[in-house]
């Protein structure tokens, strides 16, 4: 993440062979969406710079890409979801001109940015 700041544009942010998130760069880090973004925000080394008290671990294992779970690719490393996040697989959306993303719960989540 620490690269990425520098040198990206627009960042594609992709879990299990799926894409949660797609937004340019000074977005996605004002208002990273899915809990996998800020979770790898999380894993940044301590020596990074970066503030590591706002980080949220991740929650279980990765899922097997050859058998994953009905719903949403992120429900279970996610320390927060719902039924529909166990049922339907959300479309890839637009939430303002430079930022989309795959996300049932993005009006409910208050997810600051680094």
């Amino acid at each position: 993440m620490v690269v990425i700041r520098y040198v990206a544009v627009r960042i594609a942010v992709m879990y299990v062979g799926e894409l949660v998130e797609y937004a340019e760069r000074n977005e996605l880090l004002r208002r990273p969406t899915p809990h996998i973004l800020k979770s790898c925000i999380w894993l940044t080394p301590k020596n990074s710079g970066h503030r590591r008290q706002n980080r949220i671990p991740l929650k279980s294992s990765s899922p097997d890409p050859g058998n994953l779970p009905p719903g949403c690719v992120l429900q279970t490393r996610r320390h927060y979801t719902k039924e529909q996040c166990q049922q339907e697989e959300p479309p890839l959306r637009e939430i303002s001109a430079s930022h989309s993303e795959a996300c049932h719960l993005t009006e409910e989540l208050n997810l600051s940015g680094i």
